[in-house]
């Protein structure tokens, strides 16, 4: 009887009045609520997420249509640094909101066995409109060289209408900075991605969508990864990114590949890459239906704006993509030779091998040397440059 007693106390102490308060502080692991001890590791604040707030149920997540913080999400503010020993998950219909200063690092027990493709220490897996916001997560001290046992900063998969804004997320060998896999109308947006002058060149791409559709990418600094900045993968489909910058990146500063369609690249300032922009299928396809518009493409190491396909079968192409309102310049400054073939001759190559169909119109390239000479040949089916002005 006295040993029951005591574990009930124990469990209401550790969860008063659960289902009356969906908003908790924890300033430095101590709830600003109760005053209680909880932790700095994120294993305790995931005991701490099922025993304090009320269980979403089915219909919440199916019906809700106005969802905002004053109507029936979840909210957790943490104030400090936590360490990761497990992926912290979000349930659905949940806010994780780190205040100015605040950080997620990885714990130095933290697991690297068995991590799946979109491990992070932040994960949305299978959610509903719950959202990251503010704060650094930082994967960086994670030690390994093998971007299976990598961890992100922060990853979706599955589920629906989650975001992340307003965040400071870097990682390093893994698959990406942040990761969007299988999950519609995600939104990153309003945040520094990668790395940055000081911590130098990080091994992975910075944003990465795949199988992915209607997601929102905008306003993001994404710089200094050795990948990819801005990666629309294979299936990504409806998907818009605008008003990023991504500067200083080891590939592409945004690409559009292999069956991504029906996506717009809107207003973006693409600079300092290896390469711009580039449309491209490689392994599956085809690439098309993309809107490239209004995008600041410049001083790119080599191509500022490309499209094309392999051609080894007939999907693997650049098809009926459009291409307009861009600025390029001062693109293809190095003329060396790389591993994996010539080096581009001009800042332009609308027909990087198979394309059919791409249209080219109200570009402004700026230079000497504007497109790849005779790019237009070959591969290329139903490719128009349109150029009314005289440059």
């Amino acid at each position: 009887m006295i040993k029951s007693l005591r574990i009930f106390l124990w469990y209401c102490w550790l969860s008063p009045l659960a289902s009356a308060n969906n908003s908790f502080t924890l300033s430095d692991g101590w709830s600003t609520t109760t005053g209680t001890f909880v932790g700095n590791y994120t294993s305790q604040i995931r005991s701490f997420i099922g025993l304090n707030y009320e269980p979403v149920s089915d219909e919440e997540t199916t019906s809700t249509t106005q969802v905002n913080g004053e109507t029936i999400l979840r909210r957790l503010t943490l104030e400090g640094t936590y360490l990761a020993d497990v992926p912290l998950d979000l349930p659905s219909l949940f806010v994780l909101e780190l205040s100015p200063g605040a950080k997620i690092l990885p714990a130095k027990n933290l697991t690297l066995e068995g991590s799946a493709r979109f491990a992070a220490l932040v994960q949305m897996n299978n959610t509903v409109f719950s959202s990251l916001i503010g704060g650094t997560i930082d994967a960086t001290s994670v030690d390994v060289t093998d971007p299976e046992k990598g961890y992100m900063a922060v990853s979706i998969t599955g589920g629906s209408k989650n975001a992340v804004r307003n965040v400071r997320a870097m990682a390093n060998n893994s698959f990406s900075v942040i990761g969007v896999n299988e999950s519609p109308h995600a939104e990153v947006s309003n945040s520094i991605v990668g790395g940055d002058a000081d911590t130098g060149m990080l091994q992975t791409r910075c944003i990465w969508t795949l199988v992915v559709s209607n997601a929102l990418v905008h306003d993001n600094r994404v710089s200094y990864c050795s990948m990819h900045a801005l990666d629309f993968d294979a299936y990504t489909s409806s998907s818009v990114a605008w008003n990023n910058h991504c500067d200083h990146n080891g590939q592409e500063g945004i690409f559009l590949e292999e069956s991504a369609d029906h996506c717009v690249l809107f207003n973006n300032t693409v600079i300092n890459n290896e390469n711009g922009i580039s449309v491209y299928s490689n392994e599956v396809g085809p690439v098309q239906s993309n809107f490239i518009l209004n995008n600041l493409i410049k001083n790119n190491r080599r191509n500022g704006l490309s499209s094309g396909g392999n051609g080894k079968d007939a999907s693997r192409k650049s098809f009926q993509n459009i291409f307009s309102m861009n600025h390029v310049e001062g693109n293809a400054w190095d003329q060396s030779d790389t591993a994996w073939g010539p080096a581009p001759k001009a800042q332009v190559n609308p027909a990087h091998g198979d394309v059919d169909g791409d249209y080219w119109t109200s570009n402004v390239v700026v230079g000497d040397v504007r497109y790849e000479d005779g790019s237009e040949l070959g591969d290329a089916d139903q490719l128009a440059i349109f150029e009314p002005e005289i440059f």
